[in-house]
C-alpha cells in the first residue's frame, strides 16, 4: 500500500472482467479453505513468498504466522519463470509489512 492506496487494487482495475473473476475466485478459495495444492493456480516462488497465478496474471503474496494472506501487487508475466523483479518487491513489501508497529 502507498498513500493509502493499493498495488493489487490498481492492478485489478487494469485487468479484463473475466480475468478478474477468475483471479478473485482463487483468492476466496485461499482465504475460505487454505492454499491450493494445484500449483497452475498457486505456487510457491521462493522465501516464503508465493504466487496466485490465472492465465499470464500473478498476484504475489506471502503468509503471516500462516493464518493470514496478504496480497502485494500484481504483475503480467512475460516469461517462464517469474520475474526477480517482482519477487524482489513482494520480499520488499513483505519486509515492510513484517516491521511495522503492530496494535
Amino acid at each position: 500500500m502507498r498513500g493509502g492506496r493499493s498495488y493489487v487494487k490498481d492492478f485489478f482495475s487494469e485487468l479484463p472482467q473475466d480475468l478478474k473473476s477468475r483471479l478473485a475466485r482463487i483468492i476466496e478459495h485461499i482465504a475460505d479453505h487454505g492454499a491450493p495444492r494445484n500449483q497452475q493456480k498457486f505456487k510457491h516462488e521462493e522465501d516464503g513468498i508465493y504466487a496466485i497465478k490465472q492465465g499470464q496474471a500473478r498476484v504475489y503474496c506471502f503468509f503471516d504466522a500462516d493464518r493470514v494472506i496478504l496480497l502485494t501487487h500484481g504483475a503480467l508475466k512475460k516469461q517462464r519463470k517469474a520475474n526477480p523483479e517482482d519477487l524482489a518487491r513482494a520480499k520488499r513489501l513483505r519486509d515492510a509489512y513484517l516491521k511495522a508497529p503492530r496494535m
